[in-house]
């Protein structure tokens, strides 16, 4: 077992094997450990004063109290991080990229679960397998798990919309993700106002 940011993980087979531990699952950016603090700390604590209680005001605080000035909705940051060329499809991301998500809540209120980037998460770490652990606020602030290697697994993936019988039939991390986020914290992250 391995200790990264305050959670144990295991090391790879080989890298036991080796006596070694080799992080090929683990990327890091200069504020990487911090996003991922502020972010276990808000999901035990809550947001900053002034902030939204909900998921867009959870990351923005989240990375205000890491130092990185932000205030946004997911729509207009997902449109801020597309005009900037920082979104990305990769199955592994860096510690502190944002997530974002499809159809997790009936946001036009028209009675189906079809409207684009509905929720948004903060990754906080990386297992050597690919599970992907997130800080989000959704019904509750809590921690969630995904792995865009096996989408559909149950074990890896955790469940985001309570839906299982709905139209789409997709309800868990892994199937509902659209893209990740790496943050420039050199750039103005402030959609809102």
């Amino acid at each position: 077992m391995v200790w990264f940011l305050g959670w144990c993980v295991p090391a790879s087979p080989a890298a036991r094997l080796l006596g070694e531990v080799e992080w090929s699952t683990v990327r890091l950016r200069e504020h990487s450990e911090d996003v991922a603090r502020s972010a276990r700390l808000a999901v035990r604590d809550g947001v900053l004063p002034g902030f939204r209680e909900d998921c867009s005001g959870f990351v923005s605080s989240v990375y205000t109290a890491s130092g990185i000035d932000m205030d946004g909705r997911v729509a207009t940051l997902w449109e801020a991080a597309l005009d900037r060329g920082l979104l990305h499809h990769d199955p592994i991301p860096v510690i502190g990229d944002l997530a974002f998500f499809d159809n997790t809540w009936d946001r036009d209120g028209d009675g189906r679960f079809d409207d684009e980037r509905t929720h948004i998460a903060v990754v906080v770490d990386v297992e050597p397998d690919g599970t992907i652990w997130m800080a989000h606020h959704g019904s509750k602030r809590a921690m969630i798990r995904m792995n865009l290697l096996d989408p559909r697994d149950e074990g890896s993936n955790s469940v985001l919309r309570l839906d299982p019988g709905g139209p789409l039939g997709l309800t868990r991390t892994g199937e509902l993700w659209v893209g990740f986020l790496t943050v420039d914290p050199e750039q103005d992250w402030r959609t809102e106002g």
